[in-house]
């Protein structure tokens, strides 16, 4: 099954996350099938591309708890 979920990048103490659609069975790490936006907590930024997010949903994807949170607010 396919998951938009975030994915850890940045070093200790100023993380910052991706928002990819990556197989449920990878790391949070791991290698990704597309990028569809970013989230900086530090600077309260975001930015999620709707065309490609609404492409995966419609082709079964599963969005987590914190993605939909960001995709409501863009």
């Amino acid at each position: 099954m396919i998951k938009l979920r975030l994915s850890r990048v940045g070093s200790v103490n100023h993380a910052y996350y991706r928002i990819v659609a990556m197989d449920e069975g990878k790391k949070q790490r791991g290698r990704y099938l597309e990028m569809l936006g970013f989230y900086n907590p530090k600077k309260k930024e975001q930015k999620l591309d709707k065309e490609k997010y609404q492409n995966w949903i419609s082709r079964g994807a599963v969005a987590t708890a914190a993605v939909k949170k960001i995709a409501e607010k863009n």
